[in-house]
């Protein structure tokens, strides 16, 4: 069983010699190799989950790579998938119909292993970081529900005060003692409601980074 630390870099190629060599060059560099020898496998093992990059040929035998690069892109999940188009078709129209497909990057064939391993390594780099941001935004989510909700505790709290000091009023049965328990208890709500609105405040909302 493959360590599951290591990152996973499908191959979507139909040419079984190059699929070979790139297995060999990045497995030298610490990545899990799959290979996919058409578009259909590629989406198949896609479903699957665990791949973090896919190097993908951009004339297969059963579908353009364009079309399925936009079939991936339109059922992306939250983790970002960087996509490498691998292809001999290395004219600016050609680039610019697969950057709009969702393409992040071209390596024209034939290539150099250390351009292959250089471009490779950069875009998990840039995984990396977006995984560690989501992570990041993801926790602050939900410190910040936890705090509102404590908020919502709160205020409750200092609902039922102000109902038990309307009842006791209406009621004629307050006494000084009671006054000054109503007041303390209100002064702790209070205190601990507004700590926690200066909290929220402090806070960046979600959908704006951080300042």
């Amino acid at each position: 069983m493959e360590d599951p630390r290591r990152e996973v870099i499908l191959v979507v190629d139909d040419d079984p010699d190059l699929r070979d060599v790139i297995r060999r060059a990045l497995g030298q560099a610490g990545y899990v190799v799959e290979a996919a020898q058409d578009g259909a496998a590629g989406l198949a093992r896609l479903k699957q989950g665990g791949v973090d990059l896919v190097l993908l040929d951009r004339v297969l035998p059963d579908m353009d790579g364009l079309t399925w690069c936009r079939e991936v892109r339109a059922e992306e999940g939250e983790s970002y998938l960087p996509i490498i188009m691998l292809t001999g078709l290395a004219g600016e129209a050609d680039r610019h119909e697969g950057f709009a497909a969702g393409a992040d990057d071209y390596i024209s064939k034939p290539f150099s292993l250390e351009e292959l391993r250089d471009r490779v390594g950069a875009w998990m780099r840039t995984r990396r970081f977006l995984a560690r941001a989501q992570a990041q935004q993801l926790t602050q989510e939900r410190a910040a529900l936890a705090t509102a909700m404590e908020t919502s505790h709160d205020l409750t709290r200092l609902l039922m005060l102000v109902l038990d000091l309307l009842e006791a009023w209406e009621s004629g049965a307050h006494s000084l003692e009671d006054a000054a328990r109503l007041r303390s208890e209100f002064q702790d709500a209070a205190t601990v409601l507004s700590a926690h609105v200066n909290l929220l405040r402090s806070r960046p909302l979600a959908d704006q980074p951080p300042a």
